[in-house]
């Protein structure tokens, strides 16, 4: 039987959209420009050891997209946990990392080969490292410290860009790769030192500019393999809904973990999963109009609500609470499959949409009941199995942070 995931459930929503002659224009960040002047070294390893069966352009930027964009938010919970000295979450988060490290060179390899995968993944292994460290500089008051993890990552976001460039053939644009990386990278910084400050609003604010920014990163990256097609309205609008997506998730895991531990960051957290359906909202309003997309507000917040009442019953030992919020999340779960099915004219099945959410809201559960018991690494497996539902789950190796 086909898993639907969110991702899946979102290209049905914006196919019948945009059949319906609606579109709303996003900014993927596709990466495309001149030909640079890189060693062809890399370049030819890379087409000798490509995969004779190559990824799917789009597929390929998809599946990057994801992975870059987890590795932005597993990299913020991360640095967040090192700074406030929980080494316990530290090492889950560190695993976690690892994981999504060696997926992402898993991804790669077939376009770029073994060789190009491997140095592209110790970058981003590298760029892991080096915001572990700033975090430690922060956390012990150690400003050298901080300065040269700062001064690493400068080098890396040039070197990362050289590398892309260098196995584009023409397809990647050195400085605006650099560009992006060294913004994004700001972002990571900037929202650590927001955090320590206790300015929790801005530290997440910053969170979703990294979250946002790791798209056309992985647009990028995917482009140093395979050439990307030219984005039409109905792409941007899929991969922006993507996008909003993939943040709902993790917002959604950091909201709830922060109402479960009592967390001072618990406001702000929802306040950043609050701003994320309100774009939702205008994706949807865009796709199908204001009357239509009033409906999937109503039950998008709903469902939302679910999960803080289900955190509360976590929090307070309640099993019946508990029993009683999984039955309000079927009911949910079938509406809004109903409710897309409405809201597209039938072209969405309501019985695929509710056993998609209905695995979302699994996920979640999951994750909070484990993350409660101080079961960090379990946490971070449901969750991170929450924002990439795969089927294949591949092999790791250790990485060390520090």
């Amino acid at each position: 039987m086909r898993r639907w995931t969110l991702a899946a459930v979102a290209a049905l929503v914006i196919a019948s959209g945009a059949g319906a002659g609606q579109h709303a224009v996003g900014d993927t960040g596709q990466v495309t420009g001149p030909s640079v002047d890189a060693s062809m070294t890399l370049r030819a390893v890379a087409q000798q050891q490509g995969d004779s069966a190559a990824p799917e352009p789009d597929a390929l930027a998809s599946e990057l997209q994801a992975l870059v964009s987890h590795h932005a938010t597993l990299a913020t919970r991360l640095t967040r946990a090192t700074l406030t000295d929980d080494p316990g979450f530290v090492d889950a988060a560190e695993s976690a990392l690892v994981r999504n490290i060696d997926d992402l060179e898993a991804a790669l390899t077939p376009a770029v080969g073994a060789d190009a995968a491997q140095q592209l993944s110790s970058q981003w292994e590298h760029q892991t490292q080096s915001l572990f460290q700033s975090a430690t500089g922060l956390r012990d008051d150690q400003p050298s410290t901080k300065q040269r993890a700062e001064q690493r990552l400068d080098r890396i976001a040039d070197e990362q860009a050289s590398a892309l460039a260098a196995l584009g053939d023409g397809r990647v644009d050195e400085d605006h790769v650099a560009d992006l990386l060294q913004s994004y990278f700001g972002d990571h910084m900037e929202q650590l030192e927001r955090y320590a400050a206790g300015d929790y609003g801005r530290a997440y604010e910053l969170q979703r500019q990294a979250f946002a920014a790791a798209f056309p990163i992985g647009t990028a990256t995917a482009s140093a393999g395979v050439r990307i097609p030219k984005s039409s309205p109905t792409d941007e609008l899929r991969t922006a809904l993507s996008r909003l997506l993939g943040e709902h998730v993790e917002l959604a895991v950091d909201t709830m973990r922060a109402g479960a531990t009592g967390s001072e960051d618990f406001e702000a957290a929802a306040d950043a999963l609050d701003a994320n359906t309100r774009d939702m909202a205008a994706a949807m309003d865009a796709l199908f109009g204001a009357k239509q997309a009033q409906k999937f507000n109503e039950v998008w917040a709903d469902h939302i609500d679910l999960f803080v009442d289900y955190t509360v019953a976590v929090v307070e030992g309640d099993e019946a609470s508990k029993r009683a919020v999984r039955e309000q999340f079927k009911a949910v779960m079938r509406r809004f499959g109903t409710t897309l099915e409405e809201i597209t004219g039938g072209l969405v099945d309501a019985d695929v949409v509710t056993a998609a959410m209905g695995e979302h809201e699994q996920h979640l559960i999951d994750q909070i009941e484990q993350y409660a018991m101080d079961n960090y690494s379990a946490a971070h497996e449901v969750s991170y199995t929450a924002c990439h539902a795969r089927d294949d789950h591949r092999g790791q190796q250790s990485r060390p942070t520090a």
